[in-house]
């Protein structure tokens, strides 16, 4: 999930494969439960000559396992659970 109240990009990647998408506002994804082990999202401004602030944050299990939030570039990766 992502918030921001400037234009973003984010790119993402779960699995194989990485993607972006633009959002304004909020981007939300949905991914298979197999890929979710190792995800990253990246979230940037489309202008950097916009300041604004943006958060990202992974869920897995409809549990909270990555949260950052900031104005310049923001990164969030769930790791697997090696312990599993």
């Amino acid at each position: 999930m992502v918030a921001s109240d400037i234009p973003v990009t984010v790119r993402y990647q779960a699995g194989e494969g990485a993607q972006s998408a633009e959002a304004d506002g909020a981007w939300y994804q949905d991914f298979p439960d197999s890929v979710l082990a190792l995800a990253s999202v990246n979230v940037i401004p489309q202008d950097f000559s916009v300041v604004g602030s943006f958060s990202c944050e992974i869920f897995v299990d409809g549990v909270s396992v990555a949260k950052e939030s900031g104005s310049n570039f923001v990164s969030c990766v769930s790791l697997p659970d090696l312990g599993k």
